[in-house]
């Protein structure tokens, strides 16, 4: 049983420490961010065709 404990001991060592925790968050909304931004790059890709794509990214890294 104690093995079984020593395995989640990384969790619980996570809910404790605040630096941990707040990292973990960072780097997870980090990764859904990217996630859901290139789904909708393939999606404005797919429906905006090559030109008005084009404006898209203009219009995006300028805004950014």
């Amino acid at each position: 049983m104690e093995k079984i404990f020593n395995k989640f001991h990384f969790i619980s060592a996570l809910k404790k420490n605040k630096l941990y925790k707040e990292t973990f968050w960072s780097f997870g909304t980090k990764g859904v961010t990217f996630l859901l931004f290139f789904l909708l790059n393939v999606y404005l890709a797919r429906t905006l065709r090559v030109e008005r794509f084009g404006i898209w990214s203009f219009f995006f890294s300028i805004f950014t």
